[in-house]
């Protein structure tokens, strides 16, 4: 499930021994899932706790998963999705006796809201090739355009992985004046209007004849 409920098919299960710096290395070298022996791809440094990879499973489209058979040991489960590859993977720990198989086990995936919207000129019309950049709006903040992404032909465009709580947007464009946008806690849609930059016009006259130059 993802954080307001709804089922996420497709969402990834990375399973991981969860081990302990004293254990011998026969034993956590060991250890298999199903078809899958685990190898050297230790995470964790000596006198922390370590994780060692048994396998990856992949929800169905209800969103269920199945592990095989696994040892007497405690996992460490972290969820993710392939459409929300910036999102921090969800963890959540579970200790199962040896030969019994994961049931009934509910995890939620805590994705990041995505901001999507549309950039236009005063008259309506869609502006290509903007660069939209979002930050959070507290003290300190700082606004970053190698974070931002480009107004695709329609003028939309999508901010992925955003963080929680009040955001502030701007949209740049040669051109343009800066457009802001504040968005609330809970908004992930946006207009975003752009005004021209006031166009300077005049005439050059010599100053004894007032003839144009």
């Amino acid at each position: 499930f993802d954080q307001n409920g709804q089922l996420v098919p497709g969402a990834e299960i990375e399973v991981r021994r969860v081990l302990h710096w004293g254990q011998s290395a026969a034993s956590r070298f060991s250890t298999r899932i199903g078809e899958i022996e685990v190898g050297p791809n230790i995470d964790g440094l000596p006198g922390t706790e370590l994780t060692a990879p048994l396998g990856v499973v992949t929800a169905d489209h209800a969103g269920r998963f199945a592990l095989p058979s696994v040892p007497n040991c405690e996992l460490l489960l972290r969820v993710s999705h392939p459409a929300f590859p910036d999102d921090p993977p969800s963890e959540q720990r579970t200790r199962i006796s040896s030969g019994s198989r994961i049931e009934d086990m509910t995890l939620v995936l805590q994705l990041r809201r995505q901001i999507s919207g549309t950039v236009t000129n005063t008259e309506g019309q869609p502006l290509a090739a903007v660069l939209v950049v979002a930050m959070p709006r507290q003290p300190g903040a700082v606004l970053d355009p190698a974070d931002g992404v480009r107004s695709d032909e329609r003028g939309h465009f999508t901010l992925g992985a955003q963080p929680e709580g009040p955001l502030q947007l701007r949209a740049l464009s040669p051109g343009y004046e800066g457009g802001d946008a504040e968005l609330t806690a809970d908004q992930t849609t946006v207009e975003l209007v752009l005004r021209p930059v006031p166009a300077l016009s005049g005439t050059v006259t010599d100053a004894h004849t007032g003839a144009p130059v």
